[in-house]
């Protein structure tokens, strides 16, 4: 599986699959059916930020994973610009 998550998106997804496990196991209130949709979307958010691969956002042409390695290789063509640079020697 070609990975889809970005590092960002790891974290927000890690947010959601905590909360809604703590929905699954300590919500009183919500009844059956709440926990059962926090167990799912906790499950899911946990599973999909350990594994870096969502399978909706392939379905759906998303990749964030993509747009971090891009800005990680503009920034190492910066640095490596920057370095070239200062070892140029001057006369």
């Amino acid at each position: 599986m070609k990975k889809n998550v970005g590092g960002m998106d790891r974290g927000i997804r890690y947010a959601i699959g905590i909360s809604g496990l703590a929905v699954a196991l300590l919500g009183h209130r919500v009844g059956i059916y709440g926990r059962l949709k926090g167990l799912l979307f906790g499950a899911m958010g946990l599973y999909t930020a350990t594994s870096g691969y969502c399978p909706m956002s392939e379905y759906m042409g998303i990749n964030t994973a993509q747009v971090e390695r891009s800005r990680r290789r503009r920034a190492v063509a910066e640095q490596k610009s920057e370095a070239a640079a200062l070892m140029t020697p001057i006369i």
